[in-house]
Protein backbone atom coordinates (compact mmCIF):
# COMPACT_ATOMS: atom_id res chain seq x y z
CA UNK A 1 0.00 0.00 0.00
CA UNK A 2 0.86 3.49 -1.23
CA UNK A 3 0.00 6.72 0.91
CA UNK A 4 0.34 10.58 -0.36
CA UNK A 5 -0.08 12.92 1.69
CA UNK A 6 -0.20 16.48 1.06
CA UNK A 7 -0.68 19.84 3.06
CA UNK A 8 -0.44 23.03 1.41
CA UNK A 9 -2.34 25.98 2.48
CA UNK A 10 -5.78 25.23 0.90
CA UNK A 11 -5.80 21.61 0.92
CA UNK A 12 -5.12 18.48 3.11
CA UNK A 13 -5.36 15.37 0.93
CA UNK A 14 -4.49 12.16 2.03
CA UNK A 15 -4.97 8.98 -0.81
CA UNK A 16 -4.39 5.16 0.69
CA UNK A 17 -3.86 3.30 -2.86
CA UNK A 18 -2.59 -0.53 -3.97
CA UNK A 19 -0.07 1.73 -6.77
CA UNK A 20 1.48 4.67 -5.91
CA UNK A 21 0.52 8.42 -6.14
CA UNK A 22 2.59 11.33 -6.58
CA UNK A 23 2.06 14.94 -6.20
CA UNK A 24 3.53 15.65 -9.84
CA UNK A 25 1.08 12.71 -11.63
CA UNK A 26 -1.27 14.19 -14.17
CA UNK A 27 -4.37 12.27 -12.45
CA UNK A 28 -3.14 14.00 -9.01
CA UNK A 29 -3.51 17.42 -10.48
CA UNK A 30 -6.97 16.42 -12.49
CA UNK A 31 -8.10 15.72 -9.29
CA UNK A 32 -6.88 19.12 -7.82
CA UNK A 33 -8.15 20.69 -10.86
CA UNK A 34 -11.46 19.63 -9.97
CA UNK A 35 -11.30 19.74 -6.14
CA UNK A 36 -10.97 23.84 -7.35
CA UNK A 37 -13.74 23.79 -9.81
CA UNK A 38 -16.14 21.85 -7.25
CA UNK A 39 -15.09 24.61 -4.23
CA UNK A 40 -15.13 27.90 -6.84
CA UNK A 41 -19.13 26.71 -6.76
CA UNK A 42 -19.44 25.31 -3.74
CA UNK A 43 -17.45 25.89 -1.20
CA UNK A 44 -16.99 22.91 1.05
CA UNK A 45 -15.47 21.32 4.45
CA UNK A 46 -14.42 17.62 2.81
CA UNK A 47 -14.64 14.75 0.57
CA UNK A 48 -13.87 11.07 1.38
CA UNK A 49 -14.10 8.16 -0.88
CA UNK A 50 -13.42 4.69 0.16
CA UNK A 51 -13.19 1.64 -1.93
CA UNK A 52 -13.42 -2.11 -1.92
CA UNK A 53 -12.84 -4.36 -4.08
CA UNK A 54 -16.16 -4.22 -6.33
CA UNK A 55 -17.63 -0.63 -4.38
CA UNK A 56 -16.92 2.76 -3.78
CA UNK A 57 -18.57 5.52 -1.57
CA UNK A 58 -18.22 9.07 -2.29
CA UNK A 59 -19.11 11.63 0.30
CA UNK A 60 -19.15 15.12 0.38
CA UNK A 61 -19.79 18.25 2.93
CA UNK A 62 -20.09 21.81 1.88
CA UNK A 63 -19.53 24.68 3.93
CA UNK A 64 -22.92 25.52 5.03
CA UNK A 65 -23.49 21.63 5.96
CA UNK A 66 -24.79 20.10 3.37
CA UNK A 67 -24.04 16.45 2.61
CA UNK A 68 -23.64 14.61 -0.59
CA UNK A 69 -23.26 10.71 -0.61
CA UNK A 70 -23.42 8.33 -3.52
CA UNK A 71 -22.29 4.34 -3.58
CA UNK A 72 -20.98 3.13 -7.35
CA UNK A 73 -20.53 -0.69 -7.72
CA UNK A 74 -18.77 -2.56 -10.41
CA UNK A 75 -20.73 -5.18 -12.59
CA UNK A 76 -17.49 -6.16 -14.53
CA UNK A 77 -15.10 -5.02 -16.11
CA UNK A 78 -15.44 -2.45 -18.83
CA UNK A 79 -18.99 -1.58 -17.61
CA UNK A 80 -19.99 1.34 -16.47
CA UNK A 81 -20.33 0.85 -12.24
CA UNK A 82 -24.46 1.51 -11.00
CA UNK A 83 -24.61 4.47 -8.82
CA UNK A 84 -26.78 4.95 -5.60
CA UNK A 85 -27.28 8.36 -3.78
CA UNK A 86 -28.51 9.15 -0.42
CA UNK A 87 -29.09 12.68 -1.00
CA UNK A 88 -31.37 14.68 1.74
CA UNK A 89 -30.40 17.84 1.17
CA UNK A 90 -30.83 20.21 -2.09
CA UNK A 91 -28.28 21.07 -4.18
CA UNK A 92 -29.15 23.03 -7.01
CA UNK A 93 -28.18 21.08 -11.11
CA UNK A 94 -25.00 23.31 -11.25
CA UNK A 95 -23.67 22.08 -8.40
CA UNK A 96 -24.47 18.25 -9.05
CA UNK A 97 -22.41 18.58 -12.56
CA UNK A 98 -19.60 19.96 -10.49
CA UNK A 99 -19.69 17.14 -7.96
CA UNK A 100 -20.10 14.68 -11.31
CA UNK A 101 -16.49 15.59 -12.30
CA UNK A 102 -14.69 14.64 -9.24
CA UNK A 103 -16.64 11.89 -8.63
CA UNK A 104 -14.87 10.64 -12.06
CA UNK A 105 -11.71 11.32 -11.00
CA UNK A 106 -12.27 9.46 -7.89
CA UNK A 107 -13.23 5.94 -9.77
CA UNK A 108 -9.96 6.85 -11.80
CA UNK A 109 -8.18 6.22 -8.97
CA UNK A 110 -10.02 3.24 -7.80
CA UNK A 111 -9.97 1.97 -10.99
CA UNK A 112 -6.32 2.76 -12.67
CA UNK A 113 -4.14 3.33 -9.16
CA UNK A 114 -6.54 0.83 -6.70
CA UNK A 115 -7.64 3.57 -4.22
CA UNK A 116 -8.50 2.11 -0.59
CA UNK A 117 -9.08 5.85 0.36
CA UNK A 118 -8.83 9.25 -0.46
CA UNK A 119 -9.36 12.20 2.18
CA UNK A 120 -9.45 15.73 1.47
CA UNK A 121 -10.13 18.72 3.90
CA UNK A 122 -9.34 22.18 3.81
CA UNK A 123 -6.14 23.34 4.97
CA UNK A 124 -5.41 25.28 8.21
CA UNK A 125 -4.74 28.56 5.86
CA UNK A 126 -8.25 28.19 4.38
CA UNK A 127 -10.51 28.05 7.29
Amino acid sequence: MSVLDVKSPRWEVVIASAQPIEPVDAVFRDLMNSLDRLDAKVPFAGVEVTSTARSYTYSATAGDGRTWSQTAKFTGEGVEPTLTFDIKDEWTRSEFVQHLFLQEFAEKLVVEFGLISLIINRGADAL
